[in-house]
């Protein structure tokens, strides 16, 4: 094998190599650069292959890394339905990664020699392939979200302007010009007018987000501290994953003191919004009235707005994946439904307990601007 034939090899283990490690984020926060590196090899690995090949083969790389690194992440009860659930979520998702990369290898040669024009045919179908993947299930925008909105907060900032389409598009973009300069080996001559641009761009948004978080715009007093919580297991327990896609109650006592004691500690620190997770408490429909009346109790007595997943379910069917936003004069001032549910029919997963909620996302105008709520 000549080193020539040994490089898209190379770029190939990298690309999806550093692909799979992205989940590590969740262990060590800068590994989400991963998600910036990764599409630099597979981009680079699609576009020396023949079109049939690079396509079958990139499809490949992310199947196989996709189902390794989310191996036996989701636990639907029954080992064999666990292992089917996550092999076709996980294949699922390998497939519509590969979209971009797919589009880009059936573009790019036609646009090859028109310098900027080239460089973004693969941003151009990122963005635009999980934008219209993102607006229906089964993954909404989550998997996107997870994974692009990275950076720190001058360069968020973007998403004022563009949302989380910014990241996937300037991420995708730098990929791309990283293969552009790759290809013409580093000619100034032949690069600089690609390099300058995207430079220029990048600085602009930089400079965007200095002059937007600079406390010469923003002074302390037009800023509001939020609190987001979660509810952890107690120390030596693992997060009941199972317990997710079950209609068992919480304990409700115990899990009404804590989201109180946790409430009742932001606010001391400042927090005028106090947020909880998803499902932070599972109630009865019979009950919830009551729990909703506490909840109110909760915002007006700490002064805050107060948001909060759970999940309520009556005596007989489905129930609803449901999420509050109270003002802290305790109205009910957002009341939404879940719409888009983890699961498969009546099969396995969210689907099978909650109903599907309206697609509406609703908002509040409140002192600290518009909060949208969803989940």
């Amino acid at each position: 094998m000549t080193k020539q034939n040994k490089l898209p090899v190379l770029w190939f283990l990298l690309g999806f190599g550093i692909f799979m490690s992205s989940r590590a984020s969740i262990i060590i926060p800068f590994i989400g650069v991963a998600i910036i590196i990764a599409p630099i090899f597979i981009l680079g690995f699609i576009r020396s292959q023949t079109t049939k090949k690079g396509n079958l083969l990139t499809i490949l790389g992310f199947l196989l890394s996709l189902n390794i690194a989310l191996w036996g992440l989701f636990d639907v009860g029954e080992a064999t339905s666990s292992l089917i659930y996550n092999f076709v979520r996980s294949s699922v998702l390998a497939l519509l990664f590969s979209l971009p990369y797919i589009a880009d290898r059936l573009i790019y040669p036609k646009l090859k020699e028109h310098m900027i024009l080239s460089t973004l045919s693969f941003p151009i179908a990122t963005t635009a392939i999980f934008f219209l993947i993102s607006l229906e299930g089964p993954f909404d925008g989550d998997m996107i979200s997870a994974v692009y909105g990275y950076g720190n907060l001058v360069f968020k900032q973007i998403a004022s302007i563009a949302g989380l389409w910014g990241f996937v598009f300037i991420f995708s973009w730098l990929a791309s010009v990283i293969n552009y300069t790759w290809e013409k080996r580093f000619n100034w001559g032949q690069i600089k007018a690609v390099t300058v641009t995207f430079a220029f761009t990048l600085l602009a948004i930089i400079i965007f987000g200095a002059v937007k978080t600079s406390s010469l715009i923003n002074p302390e007093s037009h800023t509001v501290k939020i609190a987001a919580m979660f509810l952890l297991p107690e120390e030596g327990e693992e997060f009941d994953i199972e317990g997710l896609f079950s209609k068992a109650p919480s304990p409700y006592e115990e899990t009404m003191s804590k989201i109180k004691a946790l409430t009742e500690e932001a606010a001391s620190k400042g927090a005028k919004i106090a947020a909880f997770q998803e499902t932070a408490i599972k109630v009865n429909a019979k009950d919830e009235n009551t729990f909703i009346e506490q909840c109110k109790s909760i915002a007006v007595e700490n002064n805050v707005y107060f948001s909060l997943g759970y999940g309520v379910f009556p005596d007989e069917g489905k129930g609803w994946n449901k999420s509050i936003l109270i003002s802290n004069q305790g109205e009910l001032d957002v009341d939404y439904r879940k719409r888009y549910l983890l699961g498969m029919g009546d099969l396995f997963g969210e689907t099978l307990i909650y109903n599907k909620g309206p697609e509406v996302i609703q908002s509040a105008d409140t002192p600290y601007g518009r909060i949208g709520v969803s989940i």
